[in-house]
């Protein structure tokens, strides 16, 4: 369509991370559906319309750590919720309509998707999460979540003046697809097997988003690799709004009319173009220096990840052969283990804050105040 899309992220606080990612197979879809109905729910607020989201989920950072977050491409409008169902767009362009609103909303819905769960026995609580079971110990454990900021990023915006520039990732569908399969690490970010550890690149976005290199051992690569594949039969990719799959090809018809386009139009600027037109009017690549037309000569051997398994699983076997006893899995659960302690303690940082660092250094000697207490173990868990 001819109007403005916008891509929002809604992230989850570490600490619900870690209890998604321990439940992945019933949590996931709680997750999609509360920031779904979330922006819904802000379109209906603010625009008295039914707005549009497709959403995509992932449960990565860039070094394959835990992070649960929601990819959104959400189109400047919507229709509205009372006959004849008109077009109306966001008050101010290149805004989206509420951050905060929109992060509140999330942070309810949610919170009562994972309540309702936890009564009605679809969550099982399983391994560390077991002290949970009971209906108030689960409360007391969501109860911190309830005032800590939960983040919403506004990525990027998207004109019908952008779309028509010619570049992949200046269209939506283009850059939507650069999310849409993507994986933990690609082998792209692969730079070398150094004996045990793989070498990958990385950015570092606390760092004026630099790339970095990171050295992992095999085996933690792996974990953290098949750490956050997808439970069996579960998508990652939901569609909401006027864009639900029942109601699409019908509530685009009726947007398009009041819009005054055709779909031909609407799908050329969008990027949504026939598959075999596409590559008719592909360009060659030329040197950046003589102009020169390139030509595809070969490549060069790059480290994949079934060749980083086959290199842990050799490693396994030798170790195993030589030192059976010494060999066990129980290191790298404990390695696991500190870095999402590690992690929390980072998390219970930024919470605190500058005025809690000064407060920490007044009672530290006769540790944190009674009403600190119950947030330190909240992040013990």
């Amino acid at each position: 369509m001819p109007v403005e899309y916008h891509h929002v992220i809604l992230t989850l606080p570490r600490p619900l991370t870690q209890l998604v990612m321990a439940h992945a197979e019933v949590l996931y879809s709680k997750v999609l559906r509360a920031g779904g109905m979330a922006i819904l729910a802000v379109g209906e607020k603010h625009l008295r319309a039914q707005l549009a989201a497709q959403a995509m989920l992932h449960s990565w950072g860039q070094t394959g750590n835990d992070h649960v977050h929601i990819h959104f491409l959400v189109p400047a409008g919507g229709l509205l919720l009372d006959p004849p169902r008109d077009w109306v767009g966001f008050p101010e362009k290149g805004k989206f309509l509420s951050r905060d609103d929109l992060a509140d909303e999330f942070r309810d819905r949610l919170i009562a998707e994972l309540e309702k769960a936890h009564a009605s026995g679809a969550l099982v609580l399983q391994g560390r999460w077991r002290g949970l079971k009971s209906h108030d110990a689960f409360k007391a454990w969501l109860d911190p979540v309830r005032w800590i900021h939960w983040q919403v990023r506004h990525r990027a915006v998207w004109t019908p003046r952008k779309l028509s520039e010619g570049s992949p990732y200046n269209s939506v569908v283009g850059y939507l697809a650069a999310y849409a399969n993507r994986v933990v690490i690609g082998n792209s970010r692969l730079k070398e097997i150094d004996g045990n550890d793989v070498l990958f690149s990385y950015k570092d976005y606390r760092d004026g988003n630099q790339w970095k290199t990171m050295a992992m051992p095999g085996v933690v690569f792996l974990e953290r690799f098949l750490r956050h594949m997808l439970p069996h039969g579960l998508h990652n990719k939901r569609r909401y709004g006027f864009w639900g799959y029942s109601v699409r090809t019908k509530n685009l018809e009726l947007i398009r009319a009041q819009l005054g386009v055709s779909a031909g139009e609407t799908d050329t600027e969008t990027g949504e173009r026939d598959e075999d037109a596409s590559h008719e009017g592909e360009k060659a690549r030329h040197c950046a220096v003589c102009k020169a037309e390139l030509q595809y000569i070969g490549g060069t051997h790059r480290p994949s990840v079934r060749i980083i398994m086959d290199m842990v699983w050799e490693d396994m076997q030798r170790a195993l052969d030589v030192h059976p006893e010494s060999y066990t899995v129980r290191t790298y659960e404990e390695l696991y283990l500190e870095e999402r302690k590690r992690d929390l303690e980072q998390w219970m940082e930024e919470v605190r804050g500058p005025r809690d660092e000064r407060e920490a250094k007044k009672h530290q000697r006769r540790g944190p105040p009674p009403d600190r207490q119950r947030r330190l173990d909240f992040a013990a868990l």
